[in-house]
């Protein structure tokens, strides 16, 4: 068996929870075309599309717990520890792989669930954003109320005025319905508005043109609500889209893809 330090990277982070997401997407020509549609045996392949819905609810989500026992109460086999070990071996857990947390991960559940973790996260950044601004314009909040669901912690107006306002039909900030350039917090500095860029350059395809690269970045950030991991994720996510041909020439410069805003691709068509 292999050491934890000769396995790869969970595939999706510690905190990924799905729990309060009911759909799961499905690539339908994905899965049409893959060799798991051509497994012989119906059982195997049914517990394939049934370890990805339950994958989905785990924490984090895309995993699965490596240990038969509890694969096979999962999974629907109770007991039958036996009956389990037979669908194991027809590839009735095709593709998942153990890595370094101990849990099995599967790149393809991985990869829509790290799409949909990003948009759970900015949700709750723009939810978190409107309550500051409703709340935080005055010199008193309401009074707290156990039977409010709204209330939250005190917050101060300069606290809300830190958080660009939101349009209350779009949830788009009205910095950009102006056509505003987003800036960063004064005092910050460079470092401040590079946060996480080494991340998303390590991690890109085809690193040429750093210096735009580097422009394009903060703008990026701020249309991301200022969380680098949205971007990292969304990218990480889209790798397998990439056309490598040639040598990654048909690959958009890194600034050209931030400017394009590329890592929401896809967001609101599941």
């Amino acid at each position: 068996m292999q050491g934890s330090a000769d396995l790869p990277e969970p595939l999706t982070p510690g905190e990924c929870d799905l729990r309060d997401f009911p759909f799961i997407p499905l690539d339908v020509a994905r899965l049409r075309d893959s060799d798991l549609a051509s497994l012989p045996d119906a059982e195997a392949r049914w517990a394939n599309v049934l370890s990805w819905a339950v994958s989905w609810h785990q924490v984090p989500a895309g995993s699965l717990p490596d240990d038969d026992a509890a694969l096979c109460r999962l999974l629907g086999y109770g007991r039958d520890l036996k009956g389990w070990a037979k669908v194991r071996q027809a590839g009735g857990l095709r593709g998942w792989v153990r890595c370094a947390d101990g849990r099995l991960h599967h790149p393809v559940v991985a990869e829509k669930a790290l799409q949909a973790w990003a948009r759970k996260r900015a949700q709750q950044r723009r939810s978190r954003a409107g309550n500051l601004a409703r709340w935080g314009r005055g010199d008193r909040l309401p009074a707290p109320s156990s039977s409010d669901p709204t209330r939250m912690p005190k917050a101060s107006r300069e606290d809300a005025a830190s958080i660009p306002a939101l349009s209350q039909e779009t949830g788009t900030e009205t910095g950009e319905m102006e056509k505003k350039t987003p800036s960063c917090p004064r005092g910050r500095g460079r470092a401040s508005t590079l946060q996480g860029f080494d991340a998303f350059w390590r991690l890109y395809p085809r690193r040429v043109g750093r210096g735009a690269a580097e422009r394009a970045w903060p703008k990026a950030l701020a249309e991301a609500g200022g969380d680098p991991d949205d971007i990292v994720c969304a990218l990480k996510a889209r790798l397998h889209q990439f056309d490598d041909r040639e040598g990654g020439r048909f690959i958009p410069h890194p600034a050209t893809w931030l400017n394009g805003k590329r890592w929401l691709d896809g967001e609101g068509t599941e």
